[in-house]
């Protein structure tokens, strides 16, 4: 036991009932989380969601106003940052732009007592660790953005954090180094063996980078799953509707002559899994992919099969979406890759969509 509380080995952090108050505004609300040791968790969720200001209660820069924060069992909601074991590379990077990249990275050693030469050492390992060597006499002012974001990581890690927070870590980089970063933060994440716990509301880079995401809608946790599994199985109409891209169709259960449970939506039935544990006159969403809806000839052979308007055509390059309107005024988008026979049809064509029971999911219905 480590103060009143149960030991887990193999939990690196662990927040119990966390709430964070600024004046009238709750900012995180009774949010209790695990993060595994040597895992990669992302705190995704809308700008004002509460994720950042659970990053900064995690690495002491913020107190809670209620509930506790342990870091390796032990209890730390009154350690100061530099009393924790965590370290954080921050948004705006928070390098010295005066300095060198060594004097950067070694800035948090000297506080520590570590020598000279050892500092530089330590420097010089962390630089080959990023694949920055030979930058170590260089003025900061001087790097690209993605190299600066690089001095940073390395100066988080020059202390040999056994965590580390990252707080929208690639927020300021264009697409196409956003996009290289991402691979080598999972890869740099694979060769230390850390826990890493970052803050995004980037969908693509959560889902890319992660073990495990959670996800946090107005302070309080919604779902935590694998990136798979939120995109496959979300439990909520909010994560439904904020993973990814999903149609979603609200409506009620009813229940044919047959005793079979469908969804009705404006006079349109559709087909849903079976064992949905749902009442008949329940309000609920079907949520279902737009790259799981056939159109054609394929589509027939689908249980939901429906006749559609074509609105609008998409070309973007490996795929094709279309925005088609069924017989209810239901607005449908649909994903193809665009080298099929079926990625032809044009705005105003009739055409025939449809998909199975088993490419959907339904939810209780949350908003009105």
């Amino acid at each position: 036991m480590k103060n009143g509380v149960e030991s887990r080995p193999q939990v690196d952090v662990y927040l119990k009932d966390l709430s964070k108050r600024f004046g009238d505004f709750m900012a995180v609300c009774d949010l209790t989380l695990e993060v595994q040791k040597g895992e990669f968790l992302t705190l995704l969720g809308p700008s004002g969601s509460g994720k950042t200001t659970t990053l900064r209660m995690i690495g002491g820069f913020e107190t809670p106003t209620r509930g506790e924060v342990y870091i390796q069992g032990d209890l730390a909601n009154d350690k100061p940052p530099n009393k924790r074991v965590t370290r954080t590379v921050f948004q705006d990077l928070a390098l010295f732009p005066h300095m060198t990249v060594g004097e950067n990275i070694e800035y948090g050693l000297s506080f520590q007592g570590v020598n000279k030469r050892e500092r530089k050492t330590r420097a010089l390992e962390a630089l080959e660790l990023v694949d920055l060597e030979g930058l170590h006499e260089r003025k900061v002012a001087t790097l690209s953005g993605g190299q600066k974001q690089r001095v940073a990581l390395a100066r988080a890690l020059v202390t040999q954090p056994p965590i580390l927070l990252l707080d929208e870590p690639l927020g300021a980089l264009d697409e196409k180094l956003r996009e290289r970063m991402q691979g080598e933060l999972k890869n740099l994440h694979k060769k230390l063996r850390i826990t890493f716990i970052a803050v995004t509301h980037n969908q693509e880079e959560a889902l890319t980078m992660s073990d495990r995401i959670a996800i946090i809608n107005r302070g309080m946790l919604e779902q935590v799953a694998t990136p798979r599994e939120l995109y496959e199985n979300p439990k909520t109409e909010f994560v439904a509707d904020f993973i990814g891209v999903a149609n979603i169709i609200s409506g009620k259960i009813i229940e044919d002559n047959a005793g079979v449970k469908k969804l009705l939506s404006n006079g349109q039935e559709f087909l849903i899994p079976s064992g949905e544990r749902f009442n008949i006159g329940d309000p609920v969403i079907l949520a279902v992919r737009p790259e799981r809806i056939e159109i054609g000839d394929k589509a027939k052979k689908r249980r939901n099969c429906f006749s559609a308007e074509v609105q609008n055509t998409l070309y973007k390059g490996a795929s094709v979406e279309y925005y088609v309107i069924l017989g209810n005024d239901q607005e449908i988008r649909i994903r193809v890759e665009s080298k099929s026979s079926s990625a032809d049809e044009l705005t105003g064509d009739r055409i025939t969509i449809g998909w199975n029971e088993g490419d959907t999911v339904v939810l209780k219905r949350e908003s009105e």
